[in-house]
């Protein structure tokens, strides 16, 4: 047919033909997908390089804090890394004050990382761009029920303190219990307490008109975003994903369920927190000139890690894409539905700042350039035993000043070349009247003045903490 011949014209073998006769075309390849903006907050730590920082090891300290607003039960033996205050201008989003005060914080929260990945990326075009939001359940909103549950035993309860039932005392009494309880349910925080209406009210704020998902799948549930963004991005329904993830998971009564089934200890603490991305097609973003922080090259599935890992690496066709020996948990802590999203952020900034986050501390990431760009795995699963998995790879050129998440070098290694001993000796006479300042800066800027000249006979690597 016209196709075979056009493959033959063009020099390449002509496709299979099925059993029936009928030409069988290979399926093409998964179109790598460019991580183009993000922005995270987890516990005290707010701010793309302010997370990044902390996940591989540094950043600024913050020691476990007890809990607030556990309705004065005591929270010892649960510290961790709690958000605390969410602050949302009455005016920072297209949403009704009255709306913004009633909606759950977890939703105020989504709003604010959202809004700072989109401001970390490229402008997208709202009628071509889609959100996908991963969630776990507030457990804010079960205090609607407990309200419910205070009303109808206030009357047992007011006999047994000696309180007339229908008096002005037990009215007065019955409303101090029930504000304490918690708010009331309205129309607007039916809205606000909705998990299904995140990504709906996302989409909303700014204005994109796409498809909007809202998806829960424990601690995958932002790796599960992530997927379904990148199947609608790969199939042209959308140029741009906004994909989030969010868990206020320090709420009392996620804590202790959580704590009754997996206990705490000092590898695993209390966290809450949020991530946001913004994706877009590799080939857009290169064509574009946009920056890109690292490239999705699979993503996967399934009932259980191992599974949902070789889907994501058979994806990518890079079946040896490792997993980094690194858990976000010990520096953010139990994150809940953003626990899987936390691990992406990791393994973006390890990529960026080409460094190897383990258990044992931080080293900066040694690769052979002839093996193709670095690439890491990362997964996630719950208690249902859900697995969720993306392959990463580095972004295909350095397009932004890396953040030095493990400070300046103490030592740095310079280059002498000549044609002669005595060339070399002079040499180093020159880099010893250079002005130090910073021993990195000195040697970024010698390896600029005096680059490689494999025309010299002779040559030295010298490694010095000062010259």
């Amino acid at each position: 047919d016209d196709e075979q011949r056009s493959q033959r014209r063009r020099g390449a073998a002509p496709y299979p033909r099925d059993k029936e006769g009928r030409t069988t075309r290979p399926a093409p390849e998964p179109a790598p997908i460019a991580i183009v903006g993000l922005d995270a907050r987890f516990g005290p730590w707010s701010g793309r390089a302010e997370v990044a920082a902390r996940l591989l090891g540094g950043g600024r300290p913050h020691a476990p804090a007890r809990p607030d607003g556990w309705y004065g039960l005591d929270g010892a033996g649960f510290e961790g890394w709690y958000v605390g205050e969410i602050r949302v201008a009455p005016d920072r989003f297209r949403i009704p004050p009255v709306e913004v005060e009633a909606m759950l914080p977890q939703q105020a929260l989504l709003l604010l990382v959202a809004a700072g990945a989109l401001e970390d990326a490229p402008a997208v075009d709202p009628e071509r761009a889609g959100v996908f939001v991963g969630i776990g359940l507030d457990l804010a909103t079960t205090s609607y029920h407990f309200r419910w549950l205070v009303e109808r035993r206030a009357t047992g309860w007011a006999r047994r303190l000696g309180i007339q039932p229908g008096s002005g005392e037990f009215e007065a009494w019955k409303g101090r219990l029930l504000d304490a309880a918690g708010p009331a349910l309205s129309a607007d925080r039916t809205a606000g307490g909705l998990g299904g209406l995140v990504a709906s009210r996302v989409a909303r704020a700014f204005r994109i008109g796409g498809p909007s998902f809202t998806l829960s799948s424990e601690e995958g549930s932002g790796l599960r975003a992530v997927e379904v963004a990148v199947r609608a991005l790969r199939a042209r329904r959308v140029d741009s994903a906004l994909v989030g993830a969010v868990d206020l998971a320090g709420d009392v009564r996620a804590v202790r369920s959580r704590h009754a089934a997996r206990p705490y200890g000092e590898d695993s603490r209390p966290g809450e927190g949020a991530a946001a991305l913004v994706l877009e097609r590799l080939d857009d973003a290169i064509a574009a000139g946009h920056a890109v922080h690292a490239v999705i090259r699979g993503v996967g599935g399934a009932i259980g890690v191992a599974g949902a890992l070789e889907r994501a690496r058979a994806e990518a066709g890079l079946p040896g894409a490792e997993v980094l020996d690194a858990d976000p948990v010990r520096s953010i802590g139990d994150a809940g539905a953003a626990s899987g999203m936390a691990n992406l952020v990791l393994a973006v900034a390890a990529l960026a700042e080409s460094v190897r986050p383990g258990r044992g501390g931080t080293s900066y990431w040694f690769s052979n350039r002839a093996d193709g760009p670095r690439h890491v795995a990362v997964a996630a699963t719950g208690e249902g035993g859900d697995g969720a998995a993306v392959v990463l790879a580095e972004a295909p050129s350095p397009s932004r000043a890396t953040a030095r998440p493990l400070g300046e070098t103490a030592e740095a290694l310079f280059l002498l070349v000549a044609d002669d001993e005595t060339g070399i000796a002079a040499a180093a006479r020159r880099l010893a009247t250079e002005e130090a300042g910073s021993i990195e800066a000195l040697a970024r800027r010698w390896w600029r003045a005096h680059p490689p000249d494999p025309a010299r006979r002779l040559g030295a690597a010298v490694v010095a903490r000062s010259v």
